[in-house]
């Protein structure tokens, strides 16, 4: 199985899941693709056009990026908290 773990948080690649704990999350393809890049790349803060340019494959607004985190800590409910934001700077998951 090819999966990505973070804390409780584990995103299946082959079957594209997203579980924490034992509880299914629902996410739409860009969310799912914009978890897995920053859990890819965690404890590192990107810009929103670096975060467009690795998720997105057609031209989007940059407050798309600011929406599609929002609907994410939503989503995640306590583990958002591990989705931060530096202001003027960007986005990014931490240890």
């Amino acid at each position: 199985m090819n999966e990505l773990v973070f804390k409780e948080l584990k995103l299946n690649l082959d079957i594209k899941i997203c579980t924490i704990g034992e509880k299914e999350i629902n996410l739409t393809k860009n969310e799912f693709n914009l978890l897995e890049f920053l859990i890819k790349n965690k404890n590192k803060i990107y810009c929103r056009q670096e975060i467009l340019n690795n998720v997105w494959s057609s031209k989007v607004s940059l407050r798309t990026v600011d929406t599609t985190i929002s609907r994410l800590r939503k989503k995640m409910k306590d583990s958002g908290k591990y989705l931060v934001t530096r202001l003027g700077f960007g986005y990014g998951i931490l240890e």
